[in-house]
């Protein structure tokens, strides 16, 4: 796969990623008897919000257990981009 292709499939999966969002937004605001103004705000808002990074929280906190019970984690970033592609 060829440069242009690898991006090109990353940025429909982004796209595709905040499409899916944005729909799960509005439909928990209708779900909850609320409306939606305007989806290009929502889309606008969200695309601009910061992107908390899950994977990384998500073993640090892990690894701070584990050396508390006199434990050691190895691969911090390989394990918190997979966390990243699971998350």
């Amino acid at each position: 796969m060829g440069l242009f292709n690898s991006i090109s499939l990353i940025a429909r999966r982004a796209v595709g990623k905040l499409l899916a969002i944005v729909k799960l937004l509005v439909s928990r605001a209708e779900a909850d008897g609320g409306y939606v103004e305007s989806v290009k705000c929502v889309n606008k808002a969200i695309k601009n919000s910061p992107e908390a990074d899950l994977g990384r929280q998500l073993f640090d906190a892990y690894s701070v257990r584990v050396v508390t019970a006199s434990g050691s984690t190895e691969a911090r970033t390989c394990t918190i981009n997979e966390l990243n592609e699971i998350l």
